[in-house]
């Protein structure tokens, strides 16, 4: 609902619709939701290869999304003053 939707190689991993998986991206490892069923996607119509998901996330990777959330929540907050 807040991001964008990105396409990425389950690399194994047995996802499913709205799991919490931690993937691979140009910015480091980020906390992602699966928003759409597995799909096959043909090589030849990629601009560039998918990258990974690393891991089903887990309980501490969730606490630790919503610790980064609130940081980041003060740290705006104390920049507008």
């Amino acid at each position: 609902p807040k991001g964008r939707m990105y396409y990425f190689d389950k690399n194994g991993f047995n996802v499913n619709f709205n799991m919490n998986v931690i993937v691979e991206t140009e910015r480091g490892l980020q906390l992602g939701t699966v928003v759409k069923e597995n799909k096959e996607i043909e090589e030849n119509s990629l601009v560039s290869p998918l990258k990974n998901v690393v891991r089903i996330a887990s309980k501490y990777d969730l606490k630790q999304h919503a610790k980064n959330l609130k940081d980041s929540e003060y740290a705006y907050e104390r920049a507008k003053y």
